[in-house]
């Protein structure tokens, strides 16, 4: 990224054009790396400089970079590897590393700040999970503003079921998000590749301390895989889908996926509501009413940690969505997405048309109906959900 010191012109071109591109395909906030120690370029001039001036260095780099780049990228693993790639520790001490995720917090408040580690989940080494989690430990206790948990997925051959949940739930325990990155699985044919693969998408995608999985290689690289051999891939290096890409899309759009036609009523405790159970996510609707067509998207997206140093499995949580379609003499209408029939969300706009209804009520007495005053009628009609002014024959979501 910087071959030499402030030389980031073409880097950052490069990438400006990939977020320019993840926006279009609607992929944004992307995560990125920032540091791995010093160990990938031995050569490099960051390694050949002393202590004080690399600090500084870094500090210029990473509050010059994220700032930048403001919101684009939601989360940035600070440091990679810390574990097993300590060059830039072991010359300049602790305090180097810790400092990074402090100018981290510093230049782009708004977005997450990640360890990464490899290896943690492979069944070929020993307790790196036990270690991975006393670090993570050790760095809230010195007060260094980690938020989540990252863990790079590599795995050459089968994937131990038994071995990821155990170190999965050895994580859980410090309450910080756990984002599985760069997932690949080489050393099988393709049959067995897809097989294992959707193993570990079930484990981790069922686990709750798992908050996201990224893919680590779409297609094969010629220049990695012997020819005629399997790589880690979803595709051949010709971009020809595996059995891997067909399972991965069937989870995807089918298994996780969520698909609802329902006909709405104007009349009872649900009337204009869709209440359904679904996966956050962004979702296009289509409200129909005889010739008259509403379509859109809506977004469900979980509820942003408050302290996301004290992080807790998220429970499902009911959420109110309002579609507003331009129709003459239509309201708006609610899409509710809810693991339970909770209709107070909507108390607040209730008690305000109670108010008003009430002042109507007074000034027309002819027109009063009985039992809309009292406290019995107010509580019992403040959970029902609003009303629509013409039943939708149906929406599809």
């Amino acid at each position: 990224y910087e071959p030499a010191p402030g030389q980031v012109q073409d880097a950052r071109a490069a990438t400006e054009e990939l977020l320019r591109w993840a926006a279009e395909n609607r992929w944004l906030p992307l995560s990125a790396s920032l540091f791995d120690g010093g160990h990938s370029d031995a050569g490099h001039w960051s390694n050949n400089v002393a202590c004080k001036e690399l600090t500084a260095h870094l500090h210029e780099r990473v509050l010059r970079d994220l700032r930048s780049f403001g919101g684009a990228f939601g989360r940035y693993e600070v440091w990679k590897d810390s574990l097993r790639w300590r060059d830039w520790v072991e010359r300049c001490g602790e305090s180097l590393m810790h400092s990074a995720y402090s100018w981290a917090a510093q230049a782009a408040p708004q977005a997450e700040l990640c360890t990464s580690e490899s290896g943690i989940l492979s069944s070929l080494t020993l307790t790196p999970a036990e270690a991975y989690h006393n670090s993570l430990w050790d760095l809230r206790a010195r007060g260094v503003p980690v938020q989540a948990i990252g863990v790079q997925a590599h795995f050459d051959g089968e994937v131990d079921a038994s071995t990821v949940k155990h170190r999965l739930d050895v994580l859980r325990e410090l309450r910080m998000p756990v984002y599985i990155t760069e997932l690949t699985i080489s050393g099988l044919d393709p049959a067995q590749q897809a097989y294992e693969l959707e193993k570990f998408l079930r484990i981790a995608f069922s686990h709750e301390a798992v908050a996201g999985i990224t893919l680590g290689q779409l297609w094969d690289d010629p220049r990695t895989t012997a020819a005629g051999a399997n790589g880690p891939g979803l595709y051949t290096a010709g971009k020809q889908p595996k059995p891997g890409a067909e399972r991965v899309d069937s989870l995807w759009r089918g298994e996780w996926h969520t698909e609802v036609t329902h006909e709405m009523t104007s009349r009872g405790r649900e009337a204009g509501l869709l209440p359904l159970e679904a996966f956050y996510g962004t979702y296009a609707y289509e409200l129909r009413h005889g010739e008259q067509l509403c379509a859109g998207e809506v977004e469900l997206r979980r509820e942003a940690t408050v302290q996301p140093t004290r992080w807790q499995p998220h429970p499902p949580r009911a959420t109110l969505v309002t579609v507003q379609c331009d129709w003459k003499g239509h309201w708006r209408y609610p899409i509710w997405a809810t693991p339970a029939l909770i209709a107070s969300a909507s108390v607040g706009c209730l008690f305000a048309c109670y108010r008003k209804r009430a002042e109507l009520t007074a000034k027309t007495p002819a027109r009063a109906r009985p039992g809309l005053g009292g406290r019995k009628s107010e509580t019992r009609r403040q959970h029902q959900p609003l009303r629509t002014v013409e039943p939708v024959d149906e929406v599809s979501i």
